[in-house]
């Protein structure tokens, strides 16, 4: 676990990293606090109201097992989260998926989604990690920022995931190719002219 200073003087960055044995319970309040809050502003992340801090807590408790997560921190005030979830196919070992990214709602707009994001793929790329995906709400602000910070979408799926009320709404996926280049495999199709 090392705590990384970024550019505002308040504002720190944290890994949790599962295989350290990093203790992970002094946090798992903040994590559920800032996972209400998200929720109540609307967010579409896997929960509907109502959605309890006891509900909140007991799913980070899970969720921070095989997961690196970042935090990032002004003085003791949790600003937001991102976690890497490496795929656990041998065939997979090169992509990993970006899950639960959140920022509080008095710490939007501040660059922390930004640094978070920057931080994880840092990481990933450190590891050999070079094809990360995620999905997210289509038409919402958090996919104006993948889409600044270089994320290409690749399908959209109606009707996807329950908003907080409990509506219906679209998932558009993305996927950002870390390091060298992505280039395609051989080509398999016919050229234009066949020879003789």
């Amino acid at each position: 676990m090392g705590a990384v200073p970024v550019d505002e003087p308040c504002r720190r960055i944290e890994r949790l990293d599962p295989d350290a044995g990093t203790p992970a319970a002094r946090v798992i309040p903040e994590l559920a606090g800032l996972l209400r809050a998200c929720l109540d502003e609307g967010a579409s992340i896997g929960f509907l109201h109502p959605f309890r801090q006891a509900e909140a807590e007991a799913f980070w408790r899970a969720q921070l097992t095989g997961r690196s997560t970042w935090l990032a921190w002004s003085g003791e005030a949790l600003d937001g989260c991102v976690q890497l979830e490496p795929s656990h196919y041998p065939n997979g070992r090169h992509r990993a998926e970006v899950v639960k990214l959140l920022v509080a709602p008095r710490a939007r707009r501040r660059g922390v989604a930004r640094t978070l994001m920057g931080e994880l793929e840092a990481f990933a790329l450190g590891r050999g990690i070079t094809l990360l995906m995620l999905d997210t709400e289509t038409d919402s602000p958090a996919e104006q920022l993948y889409r600044a910070l270089g994320w290409q979408p690749f399908g959209v799926v109606e009707a996807h995931s329950a908003r907080p009320d409990g509506v219906l709404a679209a998932s558009t996926f993305y996927s950002r190719h870390l390091g060298r280049q992505h280039r395609p495999g051989p080509r398999t199709d016919p050229p234009a002219t066949w020879p003789g």
